[in-house]
Formats: C-alpha cells, sequence, structure tokens
C-alpha cells in the first residue's frame, strides 16, 4: 500500500487520477497540491467514481475533508489510498500446539564436541503425571470482505485437525481451544490422530542405536539385549530378557536381568529397588534393595542396602558391600585375588551423615559470627539502644544453639538406626576360600586357608571371627 508523497513542482503529478486496486478493496488517488484548490480537486474526484460504479456514492464534501488530512499545503499525492472497503477476515485453522519436542525427529549434538550423538534421539517423549502436552487451538470461521463496488469477497473455509485423547490422556476444553493433560507417568504415542500415554514401554528387540538411549517414567521391558554404551533412565521397574553390556542404567524401580551382566570402569548402575541376574562381571552397582546372583559375581564393586544373595555360586575379586548380610556358596577362588566382603555398611548413612555435618558446621559459623558481635556490643555499653541489638542478638544465638542440638541429635539417631538394622555377618554356604577378607565395622580378618565346610563370619568378642556354621551359629 502506498503512501503520500510530496514531490517538486517539476516532477508534479498528473492533475487528478483516481483508480480502483486489483481486488477493488482500495481506491488510489493521485493529485497536485489539493489545498491549492480542495473544492475543484475534490468534484474532479466525486466525478471520476461515478465511471467506477462504487457501491456507495461519497459526496465532494467528504471527498474533500480526507484530502485536507491526507497532506499537506504544498504536497502532491501519488497513490494515496483515499478510500477503503471492508477487508476479509481470514479463518483460523485448526492446529496442535505441542509443549515440546515428543516426536521430534533425528539426533542431539554434543555441545562438548559438536558431533552428531546417535545415541541421543531428539524425541522426548518421557512424560509425567498431570502433564500438560499439547493445546488444541479450534477452526475459528472467516468473515467474508466487501470490495469498494459492493461484491462479497468470500473466504474459504477453516481446516480441522483432530487429536483424540487415548489410554492415560484427559481432554478439556477451555473456549476456542482444548487442553490435553496425562493422567498417568509413562511414555507418550501418536498413533491415527490419537495421543496416549503407555505406562508399560514394551521394546521388542535390543536398546541399540536404532533406540537410541532410553528416558521413561513407568515400566521397561526389553526382550533382547541392551547394548555397550546405551544409557537407560527409567523411574518405574526394568525387565531385560537379554544381556546387559556395559552400560549407564538408572532405576526407580528394581532391575531383573534374565542373563548375565557385564560392565567396565567408565559405566554404572544405580538401581533403587531390588537386582536380580545370572551373573555380574566387572560391574560398578549401587543398589537400594536385594542383589540376587544365580552364578558369580565376579571382579565388581557392589553396594547394596539390601542382602547380598549368591546362594548356588561364587563371589571372587569383588568387592561387596551389604547392609543386610551376605550369604554365597563359595567367597574367593584358587588365585582370586581381592576379595573383600563388608556385611552390615550403609552405603546411603555416608551420604545422610555428610549433608547433617555440612549443615552443623554451617550453624557453628554462624554461630561463632554471633558470639564476636555479642561480645563487641558487651564492651559498648548501653548507649545508643547497643542493650537492645545485644537482647536480639542474643535470641539469635539461642535459636542457633537449638539448631545445632537438633541437627546433632538427627544425626545420632540417623547412625543409632542404622547400625541397628543392620546384619553384620556373611554366610558362606559351601567354600571359603584362602585370602578372601571379611571387613565389619572397624575390624577385619582374612581367611588364611581353604575351608570346604559351611562357615559364619560375624563379629565375636569385638573380633572377626570365621565360625563352623551349626546349631549355636545359624545365619540371621
Amino acid at each position: 500500500m502506498s503512501t503520500s508523497q510530496a514531490t517538486t513542482p517539476a516532477a508534479a503529478p498528473p492533475t487528478v487520477d483516481v483508480r480502483l486496486s486489483s481486488d477493488r478493496l482500495l481506491l488510489y488517488v493521485t493529485a497536485q497540491d489539493p489545498h491549492a484548490d480542495l473544492a475543484g480537486t475534490a468534484s474532479r474526484i466525486a466525478r471520476d467514481l461515478v465511471a467506477l460504479e462504487l457501491a456507495v456514492e461519497v459526496e465532494a464534501e467528504v471527498i474533500a475533508g480526507l484530502l485536507a488530512e491526507a497532506c499537506q499545503p504544498g504536497e502532491h499525492l501519488v497513490d494515496y489510498p483515499l478510500l477503503t472497503g471492508e477487508p476479509p477476515v481470514a479463518p483460523r485453522d485448526g492446529e496442535i500446539q505441542w509443549q515440546d519436542e515428543y516426536f521430534a525427529e533425528g539426533y542431539t549434538i554434543d555441545e562438548e564436541s559438536d558431533r552428531i550423538d546417535y545415541w541421543e534421539r531428539a524425541e522426548k517423549r518421557a512424560v509425567e503425571k498431570d502433564q500438560l502436552i499439547a493445546v488444541l487451538l479450534l477452526p475459528v470461521e472467516g468473515t467474508p470482505g466487501r470490495t469498494l463496488q459492493g461484491h462479497e469477497i468470500p473466504v474459504p473455509k477453516p481446516k480441522s485437525v483432530r487429536l483424540r485423547a487415548g489410554k492415560g490422556v484427559r481432554s478439556e476444553e477451555q473456549g476456542d481451544r482444548v487442553l490435553y493433560h496425562t493422567a498417568v507417568a509413562g511414555r507418550l504415542q501418536l498413533k491415527d490422530g490419537t495421543v496416549s500415554v503407555d505406562e508399560v514401554y514394551l521394546i521388542r528387540g535390543d536398546v541399540c542405536l536404532e533406540t537410541g538411549n532410553i528416558e521413561h517414567t513407568g515400566t521397561l521391558i526389553v526382550q533382547g539385549d541392551v547394548k555397550e554404551n546405551a544409557r537407560i533412565k527409567c523411574d518405574g521397574d526394568i525387565l531385560i530378557k537379554g544381556l546387559v553390556e556395559p552400560a549407564n542404567i538408572v532405576c526407580g524401580g528394581s532391575l531383573t536381568v534374565g542373563g548375565g551382566i557385564v560392565g567396565d570402569q567408565e559405566h554404572e548402575l544405580q538401581i533403587r529397588g531390588a537386582v536380580q541376574a545370572r551373573y555380574l562381571n566387572d560391574v560398578n552397582l549401587r543398589c537400594g534393595g536385594d542383589v540376587t546372583v544365580t552364578s558369580q559375581i565376579d571382579h565388581s564393586q557392589v553396594a547394596s542396602r539390601g542382602a547380598v544373595l549368591v546362594v548356588k555360586g561364587r563371589i571372587a575379586g569383588s568387592t561387596i558391600k551389604a547392609y543386610l548380610g551376605i550369604r554365597v556358596a563359595v567367597a574367593g577362588a584358587v588365585g582370586a585375588t581381592g576379595t573383600l566382603l563388608i556385611p552390615g555398611f550403609d552405603w546411603e548413612l555416608e551420604d545422610r551423615v555428610q549433608q547433617h555435618r555440612e549443615r552443623i558446621n554451617q550453624l557453628q559459623a554462624a554461630r561463632d559470627k554471633l558470639q564476636r558481635a555479642v561480645a563487641y556490643l558487651s564492651t559498648q555499653g548501653q548507649a545508643g539502644g547497643q542493650g537492645d541489638q545485644a537482647e536480639q542478638l542474643q535470641a539469635k544465638l539461642a535459636q542457633v544453639d537449638q539448631a545445632l542440638k537438633n541437627e546433632s541429635f538427627a544425626l545420632e539417631r540417623e547412625v543409632e538406626e542404622s547400625q541397628r538394622g543392620a546384619v553384620r555377618e556373611v554366610a558362606v554356604l559351601a567354600q571359603l576360600h584362602a585370602g578372601v577378607s571379611i571387613r565389619i565395622g572397624n575390624n577385619q580378618t582374612k581367611s588364611d586357608r581353604h575351608y570346604e565346610m559351611p562357615r559364619l563370619v560375624a563379629l565375636r568378642r569385638n573380633k572377626v571371627r570365621i565360625l563352623p556354621m551349626g546349631d549355636l551359629n545359624t545365619p540371621s
């Protein structure tokens, strides 16, 4: 759309010229300095409008007023839009506004190396309960326009978009839109215009480059293997029917592996619940429940807040920390070194104790600062309201002292409760090889010979002793 333009007298436009735009919505006027003869110019334009057959007759007086507002004296008008019809209002098509890149294609780029990470897909299908996942904008009808000659300008019908709430998703209409929230946590699916949430994520093959890394808020079932360098993060239980190669797994429930688990120093398993597998080889595992292994634990680092149970197999070349004790058929092996069994050890307690100590140190620093301030005010006497300040500081000091007592008591209670629930014994059901070390609390012993009969290793009179298993020495 052009606007009025001032030109030099030499480049003056025609005296008067009017024309309609191609869509018949705008009337353009070109005129030399309308203010020089406002009435005459308006009359000339009014006469020219008759030939254009406008739907509404426009009086010369009205045109004169429009010209006067359009420019200043001495200015010319060039293609100035003097009159306008009724423009159409376009319809709004229906649209789905996804709240995240749930179904994005491709892979992410590693920020450090600036390379594509083929394990990390761009899609983000793991969702939480009550999460807003999509907004469906409903189609809105448009409004037809009208030309200056009175002809209607039609508008197309708006396009609709279909989105239906399936299993695990609820919808709520609000005015011109529909909101879609998850009813459960899980993995988002979109099929044939229906969005749903699967609480159980089933992978029919392996976790590999084809699937990418897995993040899921429900239960995960893998019918194949977990390949090397995969990463799995799952809030629920994980069932893997095949093997696990060196991979990072974070599981909020229990982990069950039909085959064995092979690891290395660069990968770690963090399992909130229990772990079951055929064997562990070079695995770095932290676990909140029992660790049950059918065959063997070999060259692994295992920390469990439950029991470690290898009642038909062997533990060799590994460090095993188990809060609820250890039961194993064979401890150690011929030629194996570095087998260390630590029953009654609460690995989570270390983290909680560290948190308490950090808070105690912070409170102690605040107490020291308050004491210095109180000591300074006491040397200044009672002038200038300093007595009131000293009382306020003393009150704060008393609060900090009480907080220190509470934190120290909480620390002591944490330690006492942990010690009360610990099972500090190792039950060796078949063979105990020479060279196996057992540590209970601050006490440790090493087996100096090979035992063929069942043995119970426990603390007796502040010493770790290897005892024959029988009526008097029965595992807890």
